[in-house]
């Protein structure tokens, strides 16, 4: 029989449980060393999996580091050149390590000055490109009687209204060159 051969009886399982229980109930502290939270022993791999922030774990693929502590990893996690952050100025998701890439040539709306430094800062690179090709006072343009032989060439954006005012005789007169020698190119 099971009891002659030092199995279970059924008076036997009544005696283990109750002890059972009382092990489990008693108190032991975190065996992670930094750790030392008091818990009671059935607790005990309930806080190793969960809680306890001095256990290893891996880190994500893409980490220098093969193995961190739990708390280690906010850390790494606050700090890591891989870690996605969203940009302040067009709320895309870009690697941290590529922010300032982002920043100058993926950003529709990050703020960049006029290149010919008339004071203006522009959101974004299509925004720039536009306020130097129509807007700004500073870029070099062309008089618009040019073709016409005009020698005004590079001239402030902010200067051209003066220039065409000033200018308005001799374009009529080119203009009128132009009219009585229509075959007649200009030399510039």
């Amino acid at each position: 029989s099971a009891a002659g051969r030092g199995g279970l009886t059924a008076g036997r399982v009544q005696t283990i449980w109750p002890r059972e229980r009382e092990v489990q109930q008693l108190t032991v502290r975190c065996p992670r060393t930094g750790c030392g939270a008091a818990m009671e022993l059935g607790g005990l791999r309930s806080h190793l999996a969960t809680a306890c922030q001095f256990v290893e774990r891996a880190l994500p693929a893409s980490s220098a580091s093969p193995a961190s502590r739990r708390c280690d990893l906010a850390a790494h996690r606050a700090a890591c050149r891989e870690r996605q952050v969203a940009c302040v100025f067009c709320s895309a998701s870009v690697p941290y390590r590529q922010l300032n890439f982002h920043y100058l040539f993926g950003c529709s709306n990050f703020p960049m000055p006029c290149p010919h430094r008339c004071g203006r800062v522009l959101a974004g690179h299509q925004r720039l490109h536009e306020h130097v090709d129509r807007a700004c006072p500073l870029t070099l343009v062309l008089c618009p009687f040019a073709s016409f032989g005009c020698p005004a060439a590079n001239r402030h954006r902010r200067d051209l209204g003066r220039h065409v005012a000033e200018a308005h005789s001799y374009h009529l007169q080119l203009l009128w060159q132009q009219q009585q020698h229509p075959h007649q190119q200009h030399q510039q």
